[in-house]
């Protein structure tokens, strides 16, 4: 009996938690992406800093990411153009040795294009919480030792809901 429940105990591994708070879907050149962490806070220059990233765990359940989609905007529900380099306002990027160093960089393509917008649709709780809807080309700027993207990512049909934004 006693070697059965040691058994049992044994086969019974904690499932790492990685925490969230909300949701970022894309398509990405024609994948589907979706974030399985987000985050944001409140800038005190009355920007909103959020980020949707796809983690992973490594054998100590600590948390890392792989991809991180992050993005600085204006609290306003008007449409902004993303403007790019001049103001790195969404930048995306890859991670390897456990997301201790950057392999991959991306920026906005073509700032102030029609085509490249983030739309905060709902706001609650002045600006706690919001919901809305983005679409990006981005190119790559830098490439590390393990590329996993091509060198132009077109997002499209990006939507973001990030809940519990607090001041930083």
């Amino acid at each position: 009996m006693f070697f059965l429940s040691l058994t049992l105990a044994a086969g019974c591994k904690k499932t790492p938690t990685i925490p969230s708070n909300g949701d970022v879907s894309a398509t990405i050149n024609g994948v589907s992406w979706e974030a399985n962490a987000v985050t944001g806070s409140l800038i005190s220059d009355g920007t909103i800093a959020f980020a949707g990233q796809i983690q992973t765990t490594k054998e100590a359940d600590e948390p890392y990411p792989l991809d991180d989609l992050s993005f600085r905007i204006e609290r306003t529900l008007d449409r902004q153009h993303l403007r790019g380099a001049m103001s790195p306002d969404l930048q995306f990027f890859t991670w390897v040795q456990h997301g201790h160093v950057v392999n991959e960089v991306f920026a906005v393509y073509e700032p102030d294009s029609s085509s490249n917008f983030v739309q905060i649709d709902e706001e609650h709780g002045n600006y706690g919480e919001i919901k809305g809807r983005f679409s990006v080309t981005l190119v790559k700027t830098s490439s590390g030792s393990q590329p996993r993207y091509p060198d132009t990512l077109r997002i499209t049909n990006g939507v973001f809901e990030v809940r519990d934004i607090k001041p930083l």
